[in-house]
């Protein structure tokens, strides 16, 4: 259990006041069955204030096995890749996978439901980066065909404006039509590290 912080005002999502909550695995559970997305948010930053280690903490522990009604469901491909395509709710990733559609929601065009073929284009990282530098570039005159272009502006953007060093590499993101979703996780950690 995280240590108790200092006392905050009470906030009351969904019944429950978050804000005496300290179990990750309980905010969890309430950022999956919550409908509304100021709420949602809500309870993310305090998830965010809560998690032992922060966002780079391990996932809390997963609740009790409920009876499989899917005999599909339980077979993970050892590529990790899968694993991310379909978040449980349980860990960081579901979070910061809702940390940057939160930043995105403005975006139309842009979809973001993993850590892989959702960035494949530059154009997430382009919005996301866009999103906290309005100023830096034109981000209606982007075209996801021009994927190097697209890659290189965010990853220097990022770099120029926000400190972020650039732990992916245009060239490699090009080259693969499913970046590995690890990478683009760790990438997408250290940006919400410095711009959250």
């Amino acid at each position: 259990m995280a240590p108790m912080a200092p006392k905050k005002a009470p906030l009351v999502i969904c019944g429950v006041n978050i804000n005496a909550i300290y179990e990750p695995a309980q905010l969890h559970h309430l950022l999956q069955t919550c409908e509304d997305f100021n709420d949602k948010n809500k309870i993310f930053a305090r998830l965010m204030d809560i998690m032992p280690g922060g966002p780079d903490a391990p996932p809390p522990p997963p609740p009790p096995p409920a009876a499989e009604k899917d005999p599909a469901a339980g077979k993970k491909k050892n590529d990790g890749f899968e694993l991310d395509c379909v978040p449980q709710g349980k860990g960081t990733k579901e979070v910061m996978l809702f940390w940057v559609q939160c930043r995105l929601r403005d975006y139309k065009t842009i979809k973001v439901e993993n850590f892989s073929t959702s960035w494949a284009d530059g154009m997430a990282f382009c919005a996301l980066i866009h999103h906290f530098f309005p100023d830096a570039f034109d981000f209606n005159k982007l075209d996801p065909r021009n994927r190097r272009y697209n890659f290189d502006l965010a990853f220097r953007t990022a770099d120029q404006r926000a400190g972020i060093f650039p732990l992916l590499d245009a060239d490699d993101m090009v080259s693969m039509e499913k970046p590995d979703w690890k990478s683009v996780f760790a990438y997408i950690q250290s940006i919400y590290a410095v711009l959250k």
